[in-house]
């Protein structure tokens, strides 16, 4: 379990599959005012797989970016729930936003399958609680979100 915004911790962000998905939480609920938006879209570029198409669908409309801190996470707790899927497992959970040739890309390394169960607050929080799965691979050594 992992509690967002615990100081000390000694493990890097892409040092494993979950640390990463910990940290793309972590940079979200740094938002807090619009100009910090494109700030939390570069740092998750920087957690990103280099074929995921994540940052292309994270730029907030007008709207979007003034209601951004009316959500806050208040506690992610990750899983790792499958590892080393193949390219049919990876086509059939986030491959219409993947070419087939970056999908073998990510099959020829160590990949993950994350679940992360995120508890919420807020005026604009849809759910208090919300549960997504996240596959992150490996990419130089590092671990980093695909989709």
């Amino acid at each position: 379990m992992t509690v967002i915004g615990t100081a000390g911790c000694l493990e890097s962000a892409t040092d494993s599959p979950e640390s990463v998905v910990e940290e793309y939480y972590a940079i979200i609920n740094d938002v807090e005012e619009p100009e910090d938006i494109d700030d939390a879209i570069e740092a998750i570029d920087n957690i990103s797989h280099s074929i995921s198409p994540l940052v292309d669908f994270l730029e907030p409309d007008e709207e979007e970016a003034e209601d951004v801190n009316n959500i806050s996470v208040d506690n992610v707790e990750t899983e790792i729930v499958d590892q080393n899927l193949s390219a049919e497992e990876i086509q059939h959970d986030v491959g219409f936003f993947l070419e087939r040739d970056d999908i073998e890309e990510i099959v020829a390394h160590d990949n993950a399958l994350v679940e992360a169960s995120v508890e919420q607050s807020g005026e604009d929080a849809a759910e208090e609680h919300r549960t997504r799965e996240w596959l992150v691979a490996k990419d130089d050594g590092d671990w980093l979100i695909v989709f």
